[in-house]
């Protein structure tokens, strides 16, 4: 097992590793799926998203690399939003369907009214062949640590109903469920500082 969660510049080398195993969680998640399909366009709009995600964000990783967390500090979750907004603007002159079913989203979350100040948790994720070793947890508690000594909640939000019950472990509850004709349901989580 591996011995030490850091938290690393966007910069850092070992940002590939991040790269490719955000790309293998995030793939075949039902959001990604629903705005960007399973095309060409779909995995290069994913890399993207987890590019911005990856500079723009707070990293925390285990000293082995095989597992990545992404936050965004009470600062940044405003110009995260924005950010990802007009990155996504870009791509709707591509896939104008796209854009509807980001923007369908966005206006889901937005109506929740999040308590502010708040951490955020953008990603998380572990090596395929490593899941279920206990590596989301260690590589999360960099991140909770941080929240609860500022004294402030975490929100987060899933479209993968298996992964409810790791946050739950983790404190977190479901505060909000909602979904799309056409598309996933979205677990809104929420977990008060300790």
């Amino acid at each position: 097992m591996p011995e030490e969660v850091t938290a690393l510049a966007a910069k850092e080398p070992d940002l590939r590793s991040a790269k490719d195993i955000l790309f293998t969680a995030f793939k075949d998640e039902p959001v990604q799926e629903w705005i960007y399909g399973h095309s060409l366009y779909g995995r290069i709009a994913t890399r993207i998203w987890i590019a911005d995600l990856l500079k723009h964000g707070i990293v925390s990783k285990l000293s082995d690399n095989s597992a990545f967390a992404v936050w965004f500090s009470p600062e940044q979750t405003e110009r995260a939003a924005r950010r990802r907004m007009s990155l996504l603007g870009a791509f709707s002159l591509l896939r104008p369907d796209s854009w509807a079913r980001k923007m369908q989203l966005n206006r889901k979350i937005a109506q929740l009214e999040y308590r502010k100040p708040y951490w955020y948790l953008a990603a998380v994720a572990t090596a395929t062949s490593l899941k279920r070793s206990g590596r989301g947890t260690m590589v999360l508690s960099l991140g909770l640590q941080r929240a609860d000594h500022d004294r402030l909640p975490i929100y987060l939000e899933t479209s993968v109903y298996y992964s409810i019950d790791f946050y739950k472990l983790l404190g977190f509850d479901v505060v909000h469920e909602f979904g799309f004709e056409d598309g996933p349901t979205v677990w809104c989580l929420h977990r008060a500082p300790r």
